[in-house]
């Protein structure tokens, strides 16, 4: 039985697939096989990724996931020609360790993501179900993961242009809303429970420290040289999937004030509801800041 667990809540577009898939990359972390967490935390949506839970021969990162079906969450992809260089090469499978199966015998944390709809937005709700989930495991690591709501924002109309089945029935103003919501839970989240907080811009700007943030986070006893290997080891096997410019990130990749041009009638019309998401976005940031400065 796994002794710990970590559940990554996040807002939509902030990198969360990649960083779920760099997390699990840690020889001592892995999925679940079933969705027992989702049904004890009573969520409705997807997991992560859509083929994991039937493979019996390892863990295959979500970027190759893709190729011909589904993604979860989304309808399939339009256009396959766009993807066809991704999958040049063999797929790259979670980091292999000795003392690992191909099972997932011997792993002692797990991992599940989630978005703050899937929980409908219940934050009270959440924190007691989790509080429920401490009798499983012996330590639940809440990960919050977010990003500056008009970047997300822009970046999801920009997501929307190439798959229109995603996020359908969300006219602009619920998709405003989606986000302003998704920002105030993940404060409620950070006041309400032991969580740890990483932006966008940090997994951007600096992947390896940020993944070994997250490692020391998880495992404190682990050495330091060991986590910043595994940490580079986690990066470089993810990295292909995050390049600016390929297929993969091309929407996600784009600056805010790119973004505010692109998008700019859509960001003026709700002007006053994206000045209170991004006040939830830097109240974040804040308490992130205020919490790091009391550890050290």
């Amino acid at each position: 039985m796994m002794r710990k667990l970590i559940l990554l809540v996040t807002t939509q577009r902030c990198g969360s697939t990649w960083l779920l898939d760099m997390i699990r990359c840690h020889p001592r972390i892995g999925m679940l096989k079933k969705a027992s967490v989702f049904a004890k935390l009573g969520l409705n949506g997807f997991r992560y990724p859509i083929g994991m839970t039937v493979q019996e021969n390892g863990v295959e990162l979500e970027l190759f996931s893709y190729l011909g079906r589904a993604r979860c969450g989304a309808a399939p992809y339009t256009n396959r020609h766009l993807w066809r260089h991704l999958f040049r090469r063999r797929p790259i499978v979670k980091i292999p360790d000795p003392g690992e199966t191909t099972s997932h015998d011997g792993l002692d944390c797990g991992i599940e993501k989630m978005h703050p709809e899937f929980y409908a937005f219940n934050t009270p709700r959440l924190l007691k179900r989790i509080g429920r989930l401490r009798r499983h495991y012996e330590k639940v690591h809440v990960l919050l993961a977010s990003r500056s709501p008009l970047a997300a924002i822009g970046s999801h109309f920009a997501y929307r242009k190439r798959n229109p089945d995603w996020y359908a029935a969300y006219d602009e103003r619920q998709v405003v809303d989606l986000y302003k919501s998704s920002h105030r839970s993940l404060l409620e989240l950070q006041a309400g429970c032991d969580s740890k907080y990483v932006d966008y811009s940090d997994i951007v700007n600096d992947p390896r420290n940020a993944l070994l943030a997250i490692y020391q986070w998880i495992f404190p006893g682990e050495s330091v040289d060991d986590a910043k290997v595994l940490a580079d080891s986690a990066f470089r096997s993810t990295e292909r999937g995050k390049r600016p410019r390929t297929a993969f990130l091309s929407d996600q990749a784009g600056n805010e004030d790119a973004y505010k041009s692109q998008y700019a009638e859509i960001f003026h019309r709700f002007h006053a509801d994206l000045d209170e998401v991004s006040e939830l976005y830097r109240m974040l940031l804040r308490q992130s800041d205020e919490d790091a400065a009391r550890i050290a």
